[in-house]
């Protein structure tokens, strides 16, 4: 019984969450993420309905450098490669106007500890492969 309780309010605490988390449009209303990803215009030029567009983030988009991390890597940081991510985002200029897309070695765990300020704008983290997904921890 008292398993029970605990499942169900963490149940609803996770619904909570998703209710709270949902993105809004500038318009005010409430949409499911799905439905704002596929309402996001295809390129800078596009607009986005009622939600205006964020013109440095258009601008950041245009240029993207790739940085790939891999605790075994033998690329140099000069050729996009690092060992890990702190590293990687520790390369990143302040106030840059590119947008830095950090790729992460699918299926390995990354032990670090993560600090990103407002200074290091327009920065994706990502693992490419979803049955074998990079993990921070």
């Amino acid at each position: 019984m008292v398993m029970s309780k605990h499942m169900l309010i963490l149940s609803l605490l996770l619904v909570l969450f998703e209710l709270v988390s949902l993105p809004t449009t500038s318009c005010n209303r409430v949409v499911s993420f799905n439905s704002w990803v596929r309402h996001q215009p295809a390129n800078a030029t596009q607009d986005a309905g009622c939600a205006k567009k964020d013109d440095a983030l258009s601008s950041a988009n245009t240029i993207k450098v790739r940085n790939y991390i891999d605790p075994a890597s033998e690329l140099r940081p000069e050729d996009g490669g690092y060992t890990t991510i702190s590293e990687s985002i520790a390369n990143i200029p302040d106030d840059n106007t590119k947008c830095y897309v950090l790729t992460l070695k699918p299926g390995v765990v990354f032990r670090e500890k993560l600090l990103l300020g407002r200074s290091k704008p327009f920065l994706t983290i990502i693992s490419e492969d979803p049955m074998n997904p990079a993990i921070i921890v």
